[in-house]
């Protein structure tokens, strides 16, 4: 392949990872987190705080991923 075209595609592929990172998390990384975060607040007693920094997440995380699953839901 021309070398042009290898830099063109690599610029390319970069700039689709970055934007899909900025958009941020899939349904299935959501539902995990969800499912995570629930069990370990009615399992363990866990306030929502806690237990988002127990998976290494946040709130707004957490709270992101209910608005896109709830979003998600209204597609279907």
């Amino acid at each position: 392949m021309e070398d042009w075209l290898t830099k063109a595609l690599d610029k390319a592929t970069e700039k689709g990872m970055k934007d899909g990172m900025e958009k941020g998390m899939d349904k299935g990384t959501a539902g995990k987190l969800i499912k995570c975060v629930d069990s370990l607040m009615k399992n363990e007693g866990y306030s929502k705080e806690h237990a988002c920094i127990v998976l290494d997440s946040t709130v707004d995380e957490y709270e992101k991923a209910k608005k896109l699953l709830a979003e998600a839901a209204i597609v279907v």
